[in-house]
């Protein structure tokens, strides 16, 4: 008796563990592919994308680079109003780029990422990466 309660217990653990624990764990990233870092560090950005949560930051994960070793990435608006500090990414590296102080952007609010080359070139870089948009 003790033995089937035990079994059903730990039955009833892993499906809640195999339920919850993904949605906590797993981030909804939104890849981007070849994205162009400018010349002469001009500005691009990435496409729109709703808040997912009330949380004010998003992450961004920089997986490679092609012709450049990092660059600069920042949150803006819709409206492309900068509303973060500028963060530096190597290849590899996940960020979390925090929204500065007066910057509470609710869910569903719209959000983008902002990005240039790190280095003052006469020629575009591209970078490949995913940002979960919090």
């Amino acid at each position: 008796m003790l033995k089937k309660r035990a079994l059903k217990s730990l039955l009833i653990a892993a499906l809640v563990f195999a339920m919850i624990i993904p949605s906590i764990v797993f981030a909804d990233y939104k890849g981007y592919q070849a994205y162009a870092l400018y010349s002469f560090q001009r500005a691009n950005y990435t496409n729109t994308h709703d808040k997912e949560t009330n949380e004010d930051y998003i992450k961004n994960h920089v997986i490679t680079f092609t012709n450049t070793d990092k660059a600069i990435f920042w949150a803006a608006k819709a409206d492309s109003t900068k509303i973060s500090p500028d963060y530096t990414q190597n290849e590899g590296n996940t960020t979390t780029i925090k929204f500065s102080s007066g910057y509470n952007l609710d869910k569903d609010d719209q959000v983008k990422m902002g990005l240039k080359n790190y280095h003052f070139e006469t020629s575009n870089a591209f970078v490949t990466g995913e940002v979960d948009f919090k």
